[in-house]
């Protein structure tokens, strides 16, 4: 029987890496393609990545949990921290049409993150950020 697992760790771009790995080898208990776990990784990056860069604008530094649930069909990974208030899925998509020098800076790996995930979520929650993204095995 899969089971959740968590960890909580500092919002340190230096730790972007223990969790792709906490994150990775989660996903090996499910059956998902070589192309999904890719999408996980560049997600899971983006979306911590930004809460390094963002989330604790006046406090520095704070901590970031990562929840890995099983679901019916797939499982689910839930980011959470308590710093600044960032709703992903409020951001206005880029004009990818547009030339790249006219295009404004930032917002392309939330874009892509909302592309290649089949399903996200972001609550706010008392103080907490808490954005999920929902993996299908079968996708």
């Amino acid at each position: 029987m899969k089971k959740s697992i968590k960890k909580i760790i500092i919002a340190k771009i230096d730790n972007l890496e223990e969790i792709i790995s906490f994150v990775m080898d989660y996903s090996e208990k499910f059956s998902i393609s070589q192309r999904i776990q890719f999408h996980i990784q560049l997600a899971v990056e983006e979306i911590f990545v930004n809460v390094c860069k963002y989330a604790y604008q006046e406090t520095l530094t704070g901590d970031v949990e990562i929840i890995c649930t099983p679901a019916p069909s797939g499982f689910s990974i839930s980011i959470e921290d308590n710093g600044v208030s960032f709703n992903p899925l409020e951001r206005d998509d880029p004009d990818t049409e547009a030339d790249m020098d006219d295009r404004d800076i930032g917002g392309l790996g939330i874009f892509l993150t909302k592309t290649f995930i089949k399903e996200m979520s972001y609550k706010r929650i008392g103080t907490r950020n808490v954005t999920t993204l929902f993996i299908d095995e079968e996708e």
